[in-house]
């Protein structure tokens, strides 16, 4: 069995679900062999036998809720049929698997929707750094126009203006003199 799971190149879960899946048709099997056998060797047809043919019939065609149907009729019927008994055991535990199987989907789906998620999320963060980068650069390559000024030449001309304003208040002082009180006269 392995040999075939490796070749077919399967993984845990699914070589899991090969082997279960496999037992269960082994299974089958065995309880159709012992339904054949009993019908052929039984004359009285009616020991829970119908209920059973039935019911594993509907198994087999995947009916699962038909065939537990079938079979919970004939227990009633037939309490101590082993037929039966192991039909509906056969039943519950496909049940159960396919449960299982249904959740460990979900979680397989959860972990992948979250995987995407952190996928997205590095992909916007590497956009935006990446974005930031380019702003940067765009910022530095970017020619001051022609009617525009760069920040040092602004920052020049607004030093020049400060000291021409110096200047000429000095100048005033000098021509004006020092400004004197005057004496309120009301």
């Amino acid at each position: 069995m392995r040999e075939v799971c490796n070749i077919l190149n399967l993984g845990v879960a699914e070589r899991t679900w090969v082997v279960a899946h496999v037992f269960r048709m082994v299974m089958l099997a065995t309880v159709l062999l012992i339904a054949t056998s009993a019908v052929c060797h039984a004359a009285d047809v009616d020991t829970g036998d119908v209920y059973f043919h039935q019911g594993s019939t509907n198994f087999i065609g995947g009916k699962m809720e038909a065939a537990k149907e079938k079979v919970e009729e004939g227990l009633e019927l037939y309490p101590q049929n082993a037929k039966l008994t192991a039909l509906k055991k056969l039943l519950e535990q496909q049940k159960k698997d396919d449960k299982q199987k249904q959740q460990d989907k979900q979680k397989q789906k959860e972990k992948q929707n979250k995987q995407k998620e952190k996928e997205k999320e590095n992909k916007q963060k590497q956009k935006e750094k990446q974005d930031k980068k380019n702003d940067k650069q765009q910022e530095q390559k970017e020619p001051p126009k022609k009617n525009e000024m760069t920040k040092d030449e602004a920052e020049m001309l607004l030093d020049a203006m400060k000291q021409k304003e110096q200047a000429d208040r000095d100048k005033l002082r000098i021509i004006l003199g020092r400004p004197q009180r005057v004496d309120k006269n009301w």
